[in-house]
């Protein structure tokens, strides 16, 4: 499958003016250097139209690469104005050029990579797939009231910028809050604990190095205090990370907050890994979010959405079972554009097994 320039027709029309115009503008080759990042997207994205088209739906796909051509450049081709989507970009100055030119045509603009707010507001066409902490801190802490009751919340101080999440859990009803410095010990931790409250032990930020410490002696109290409700409250950034692997999470009871979860063990997982081998030769590449099965559950509940609303379309609710990233969209208060506010925790269970815990 050719990534510059092409158009591929799937399918036929079911009339005239039926198919769906898709434009992807994403920076797939410079020179000799591929990004394997945006060609896996795109691939699942491509993946998610062959399955729509199967339902008679005709699609029309126009792919442009961003990395050797100026987007003005590409904003004048004749077709951009016709199109009824366009997933992309991965870079802030290039999403506004976009919006900015797609706007008034009411072109549906995904922006799947950058959490940029200031654009959101100003083109009620665009939906931000892979919003900001700031933008997710009320859904996070909505998904906490709902899982955890009257919590003694320790938190480590890492001597890092403080995360946004810390703030609006400091303002919790019924919360009790306890501080350690990063680098505590056990015996440390055991002394801020509560006998009659459940026990979360956050890190004031998301880096790694502050991670691997705090599952390391969390873990290390528990195998001598198996009874304390001892709990650790997780970033998205440990999942692909070296601060702690499935084992390490489920040593310390480990809930991440996180809009996508891949289980590449389940059936529809490995339909998914075998039709893009089939379809492509290799396996795509690992990660979190892995790119090739986010660009087919972003691809698949957009076109999904258009489908069966047309322009109207503004995050109504369309039967798409996430393969990996889940998705909600809403409009921001005061008007604009369209976020994702939905919201997991993952928890690695001290059993090992893992259970996927959303808002409802």
């Amino acid at each position: 499958m050719a990534l510059l320039a092409i158009v591929i027709g799937l399918g036929q029309p079911v009339s005239a003016d039926s198919t769906i115009r898709i434009g992807v503008m994403l920076p797939f080759k410079q020179g000799s250097s591929v990004s394997e990042r945006a060609v896996d997207f795109y691939r699942g994205l491509m993946i998610s139209v062959d399955s729509l088209r199967q339902t008679g739906q005709s699609f029309r796909v126009y792919t442009y690469n961003t990395a050797d051509k100026p987007i003005s450049q590409i904003l004048r081709d004749t077709i951009i104005p016709h199109l009824d989507i366009i997933f992309g970009p991965d870079e802030a100055s290039t999403l506004k050029s976009i919006s900015d030119f797609t706007s008034p045509h009411g072109i549906k603009l995904v922006d799947a990579f950058c959490p940029v707010t200031s654009t959101l507001a100003t083109n009620p066409h665009l939906f931000l797939a892979y919003p900001s902490d700031k933008l997710v801190v009320a859904d996070i802490t909505a998904l906490y009231a709902k899982v955890f009751q009257k919590t003694n919340l320790i938190i480590v101080d890492t001597g890092r910028p403080v995360h946004p999440l810390i703030n609006a859990l400091k303002q919790m009803k019924d919360t009790k809050i306890r501080y350690l410095q990063a680098g505590f010990t056990a015996s440390q931790l055991k002394s801020r604990l509560s006998q009659k409250r459940i026990n979360i032990v956050v890190p004031s930020s998301a880096d790694n190095a502050s991670a691997a410490s705090l599952l390391r002696e969390v873990s290390a109290l528990r195998q001598v205090d198996s009874q304390c409700d001892l709990r650790v409250l997780g970033y998205p950034e440990w999942q692909d990370s070296q601060s702690g692997s499935r084992s390490q999470f489920a040593k310390a009871n480990t809930y991440i907050y996180c809009s996508y979860f891949y289980q590449s063990g389940s059936a529809r997982a490995q339909r998914f890994a075998q039709i893009y081998r089939r379809y492509f030769r290799k396996d795509f590449a690992m990660g979190y979010p892995a790119m090739a099965p986010y660009g087919f559950d972003l691809g698949y509940t957009m076109l999904k959405g258009l489908m069966h609303y047309g322009r109207a379309y503004a995050g109504q609710s369309v039967y798409a079972a996430p393969l990996q990233s889940t998705l909600q969209f809403q409009r921001q208060d005061g008007g604009g554009g369209l976020v994702n506010h939905k919201m997991l925790f993952i928890h690695y269970k001290l059993t090992g097994g893992v259970e996927l815990i959303e808002r409802k």
